[in-house]
């Protein structure tokens, strides 16, 4: 039979009306707890949902910042190098080139290029490619330095007219590069003073053509004078030419002897710019001065200019010490002689070639 639901309650009631009093105390204790149960867990539950979302998004926005920080940072530190490495290439722009033959085609060639690749690392490398680029620039320039020195060392050996004092301030300039912390100034320096020995080497070099041509046309007029004499009938001397002369000026001045010494094994081992002295005698006749004169050829043959004046008003008999330059390659210069023998009749030359 069903029931209406008033009456159903009503009929609960009581029910739970007749129970003893302590048995009505734990049943609505019992029902309250029910009640609470299933309120509490579904809002704890989201709680701890709502919790665990919260802590996720505050990490992952750390992440991010941390992230976002760290390529900032990067940014800023790529920006410095470049800047950085962007000065220090402008710094040598027109450098190597300015040195001109102070350093080596091929050392100067090798720094333009490492130059440009550092340029392209600038405007599109990373870090690791800028600081790469910076190291190849700076071995580049080591090179530049290792080139000076050769190069110097060359000039001094090529350059024997030069002034000792501009030669002595090449080699200074060399001494002070070796310990240059301004390594652009210390090369400027290498390549003033190396200008100085090649215009020292030029001016002596053209007082010696100067000297030599004048002593080439001494003996042509003393030649042509003797050749003169030597067509003239004996005995029948020409009006206004001076008494005979008896005694040492009773001939014409003359070289009757020379004595060379060949020295070519006396290099030794190194023999590279290494300076020997050709031993050099002769024999005038009696009562001749002599000037001894001596120029370098790349062949075995008579010199013809580039005189240089050894030793003047020197005896009728004697030796000097021809100064030689060992060569580096093995390829010898040869020297060519000239002694030129005077009295109060003229002049005469002789040459000896070959040494």
């Amino acid at each position: 039979m069903l029931r209406r639901p008033s009456a159903l309650a009503a009929t609960t009631l009581s029910r739970f009306a007749r129970l003893p009093k302590a048995a009505r105390v734990a049943a609505i204790t019992v029902v309250a707890m029910l009640v609470l149960c299933g309120a509490t867990v579904p809002a704890v539950a989201f709680a701890v949902d709502q919790h665990d979302r919260q802590v996720a998004l505050e990490l992952s926005a750390g992440e991010v910042a941390a992230e976002r920080k760290a390529s900032t940072e990067a940014a800023e530190a790529l920006a410095v190098a470049k800047d950085t490495a962007g000065e220090y290439n402008v710094g040598f722009v027109g450098f190597s080139v300015s040195l001109a033959a102070a350093v080596s085609p091929d050392a100067v060639a090798a720094f333009e290029a490492a130059r440009v690749r550092l340029a392209v690392a600038i405007a599109n490398g990373d870090a690791e490619e800028v600081a790469a680029a910076m190291d190849a620039v700076a071995a580049a320039l080591d090179d530049l330095v290792a080139s000076a020195r050769t190069q110097a060392d060359a000039l001094i050996s090529a350059s024997p007219l030069a002034e000792q004092a501009s030669t002595d301030a090449l080699g200074k300039a060399l001494a002070d590069l070796a310990n240059a912390t301004d390594i652009k100034a210390a090369l400027v320096l290498v390549k003033t003073a190396a200008d100085a020995v090649t215009a020292s080497q030029a001016t002596g070099q053209a007082a010696a053509d100067a000297q030599a041509a004048a002593d080439a046309q001494a003996a042509a007029d003393a030649q042509a004078a003797a050749d003169a004499t030597e067509h003239e009938a004996p005995g029948s001397p020409i009006a206004g030419d001076p008494p005979p002369v008896s005694g040492a000026d009773a001939y014409d001045p003359g070289i009757i002897g020379m004595d060379p010494v060949y020295t070519g094994e006396d290099c030794g081992q190194p023999s590279a710019s290494q300076v020997i002295a050709l031993d050099f005698g002769w024999e005038a006749r009696e009562g001749n001065t002599v000037d001894i004169y001596y120029a370098y050829t790349d062949v075995s043959a008579q010199a013809t200019d580039g005189f240089v004046l050894l030793a003047s008003g020197q005896g009728s008999s004697g030796s000097v010490g021809i100064p030689r330059t060992c060569p580096a390659d093995g390829s010898w210069l040869y020297v060519t002689v000239m002694l030129v023998a005077s009295n109060s009749r003229g002049s005469a030359s002789t040459w000896y070639w070959g040494l």
